[in-house]
């Protein structure tokens, strides 16, 4: 071999090195190649190196990236993984069905990565509801991810290639379409749900994991603790209701009920836009709004206003956890601020935009006029 070739095999080992390590971003590791192999003359004329970034396929495999990212910003994609919690059962095989089924519909027209990304969350809330191991369900969302791969041009890298070089071989006679691969693909991808389905899944095995207690996660005992399926209520406004076109905080339910309003649900055409309760946000007549406090001051509340009050279900407590509402314990320092002040000092709703559901103190949590009950260490 001559000196080039060394050279060749020499960047190669060093670029595999550091793309392993990332002593250096990858960026530069992978822009280095090029550079190397231009200035050392293996690879001439120099213009050559550079070529390969006017590549159809690399400026199709960028416009993939873009797509993804649109996907995923715009929500349509978390949407999806929504519908899986909605959806999910509590039998194993049926949902690694619907994983493996949704994931490849739409590792079709995203990158893997991308793909498996979005659905990570939704996976780990599945498996947490049917008490199933992670490990169980997310093999099979990884492979879904790939066999989504073999079912247009754009789904992998690979394909991208294929149709490039084909085109350029060929002059341009020929090309391959976006749903050509999927004559092979569509196949492949049903065989391996299946297969995946009913018997891959029981080659996985348990280990002494799968069959330990599962230790409860953060939120449930949270919501254990302070029992928030027990105090959060569905309030519906009726057209005429003097709580139509006033703002959460106009309506100031806290300071005259006792009672925080926790998410607004709205009709918007055919399905339900779910709103966060800032201070400044317009309640409509329709809306539905999640509202948090004792049954004596929700009921109260409804006969005062003629209002329709309902207990919400675990599922919408579950789905109020899925649409972004979070739990947290905080705690007092002794050097804050907050010492010494009740919520309603600190104005804690209008400035951080939070709902305070109970104060722990003494071993036991204080429920009743919370935002009226000075802080301490």
């Amino acid at each position: 071999m001559d000196i080039q070739a060394w050279i060749a095999i020499a960047t190669l080992v060093v670029a595999m090195v550091l793309f392993i390590s990332k002593l250096i971003p990858l960026e530069a590791t992978a822009l280095s190649i090029p550079v190397v192999l231009a200035v050392t003359g293996t690879v001439s004329p120099a213009e050559a190196a550079l070529r390969g970034f006017g590549n159809n396929a690399v400026i199709a495999l960028g416009a993939i990236f873009v797509l993804s990212a649109g996907l995923k910003e715009s929500g349509v994609a978390t949407l999806m993984g929504r519908m899986l919690e909605g959806f999910g059962g509590k039998k194993e095989w049926s949902l690694v069905l619907l994983i493996m089924a949704t994931t490849c519909v739409l590792s079709a027209i995203m990158s893997n990565a991308a793909t498996v990304a979005v659905f990570l969350p939704a996976v780990l809330v599945l498996s947490r509801r049917a008490n199933i191991s992670p490990s169980r369900l997310m093999m099979p969302l990884g492979y879904s991810a790939i066999l989504g791969g073999t079912l247009t041009l754009i789904s992998t890298t690979p394909n991208l290639i294929l149709g490039s070089e084909l085109e350029r071989l060929s002059g341009g006679a020929r090309t391959l379409g976006m749903f050509e691969f999927a004559i092979v693909g569509i196949p492949i991808a049903v065989i391996g749900i299946i297969y995946i389905t009913l018997i891959g899944t029981k080659l996985l095995g348990r280990n002494e994991l799968d069959n330990a207690p599962k230790r409860a996660s953060f939120r449930d005992r949270v919501l254990k603790i302070y029992q928030l399926e027990k105090k959060l209520f569905k309030l519906t406004i009726p057209s005429g209701s003097e709580f139509t076109g006033s703002t959460i905080a106009e309506a100031s339910l806290g300071k005259r009920y006792g009672v925080e309003v926790v998410q607004i649900a709205r009709k918007k055409g055919y399905r339900n836009q779910f709103l966060n309760a800032q201070a400044d946000l317009m309640i409509k007549a329709g809306d539905v709004l999640f509202v948090e406090g004792s049954s004596e001051d929700m009921q109260k509340l409804a006969e005062k206003h003629s209002l329709s009050i309902e207990i919400a279900t675990d599922d919408e407590v579950e789905g109020l956890q899925g649409r972004g509402i979070n739990m947290a314990e905080v705690a007092i320092s002794p050097r804050s601020d907050f010492l010494d002040r009740t919520l309603v000092d600190i104005s804690f709703r209008g400035v951080f935009g939070l709902t305070v559901i109970a104060i722990w103190r003494r071993g036991k949590p204080i429920e009743k006029d919370v935002e009226k009950t000075s802080l301490e260490l």
